[in-house]
């Protein structure tokens, strides 16, 4: 199973987000935080080059945009699809569709995953 896939709509989008942004971005890094009233939420920042990623994160590259994971949150993003859902003005964004996750909040911001025995 690969760690991530990045649909088409998802490239596409986040290619106009690099392309928009005047750093001239070469990756888009992507964690896991502790935040939000479900617990955790996806983060989702800009890398200027390549070469800033955290030293063994893991790179996938689809449909021309690279996507690096922060190695703290490689094991929670196993199977995990990025995908792009246009809705109205306020539904509109980025999606992940991690099989990991068991809980969203209402607002869909943040998610519960499984707890994993100790």
């Amino acid at each position: 199973m690969s760690i991530l896939t990045i649909t088409e709509a998802a490239a596409n989008h986040l290619r106009e987000k690099i392309a928009e942004d005047k750093s001239n971005p070469e990756a888009v890094l992507l964690s896991v935080t502790t935040q939000g009233c479900s617990g955790r939420s996806y983060n989702f920042e800009f890398l200027s080059k390549l070469s800033d990623a955290p030293q063994g994160a893991p790179q996938i590259s689809e449909h021309g945009v690279t996507v690096v994971i922060d190695p703290k949150s490689e094991t929670l993003m196993i199977g995990s699809t990025i995908d792009y859902k246009k809705g109205d003005q306020f539904s509109s964004g980025l999606v992940v569709d991690n099989p990991q996750v068991v809980g969203t909040c209402g607002c869909g911001k943040s998610f519960q995953m499984e707890a994993k025995p100790s």
